[in-house]
């Protein structure tokens, strides 16, 4: 299993134990479902992109490496938006 699923459940989990405040557990659940969802309209965009100037056919999309390849584009988006959440944190 890759590193990043275990910080994303690990994630969701921590965020549900602040449901139990009003109003609180709604913004984070926002905030993480946006993360979530930013990563996979990148993946999406580079996708389309990568098959539309030809870097790979889109009979490659479906094999173990063109999966392979669609879960390290989402996987980096997810870095990529837990690094700007950091950044804005430590302001």
């Amino acid at each position: 299993m890759n590193a990043i699923w275990p910080k994303v459940l690990g994630q969701s989990m921590k965020f549900s134990l602040f449901k139990t405040i009003p109003g609180v557990g709604n913004v984070i659940s926002g905030a993480t479902a946006a993360a979530i969802t930013n990563s996979f309209g990148e993946t999406y965009i580079n996708l389309l992109t990568k098959v539309y100037t030809g870097e790979i056919q889109m009979q490659e999309v479906n094999t173990p490496e063109g999966k392979l390849m669609i879960q390290q584009m989402f996987e980096s988006g997810m870095r990529s938006v837990s690094n700007k959440n950091k950044e804005a944190k430590d302001g």
